[in-house]
């Protein structure tokens, strides 16, 4: 251990310069919010097109956790209880084998996730609630219940909630 450093070298050794880099800017957040908020506010306003390019480039490297943010934050100005992550709608594509829900087709990089009780019916927006499906189903679909809208897209009750849920539970364990 030498006077410089407050760990032993092999300590310090132990822990990686980015998780180093990331507990230093924890503390100083934490000692200075005001003041971090500010500097912070103030890069992204002197820096605005280097960072909007970054998150676009975050975007199209992350289209499912994209697409899982934007739910969660629609969700969460709604009101709406729960959240969920990608690996959630990667196990539930493979649940429907990377079809389409509703009309039964093949969706694997071209789908929407769906809430089977809309948002703007007080559905949750947990992953019970969630079905993927192609963008045709889901933007005729809109806010509709899943009875009344599969019997006029497809003229039969396509649905039953329950094996739905059924489903759900045999496939994750949990509901």
């Amino acid at each position: 251990r030498s006077f410089v450093q407050s760990k032993c070298k092999s300590c310090y050794n132990s822990v990686s310069e980015n998780e180093r880099k990331r507990k230093l800017a924890k503390r100083l957040y934490a000692e200075n919010t005001e003041k971090e908020i500010a500097r912070v506010t103030k890069y992204r306003n002197d820096n605005l097109d280097k960072v909007n390019a970054y998150r676009r480039l975050w975007a199209e490297k992350n289209p499912d956790k994209k697409r899982a943010y934007n739910h969660n934050w629609r969700a969460m100005r709604k009101s709406a209880e729960g959240k969920y992550d990608p690996k959630q709608i990667r196990l539930l594509l493979i649940n429907h084998n990377f079809s389409c829900a509703y009309c039964g087709k093949y969706i694997k990089n071209n789908y929407t996730v769906d809430h089977i009780i809309a948002l703007t019916k007080n559905g949750r927006n947990s992953i019970e609630n969630l079905v993927p499906a192609c963008l045709s189903c889901n933007s005729s679909k809109n806010n509709k219940e899943v009875q009344d809208w599969s019997l006029k897209r497809f003229n039969k009750k396509w649905f039953n909630i329950e094996e739905i849920r059924n489903d759900f539970v045999s496939f994750f364990g949990v509901l």
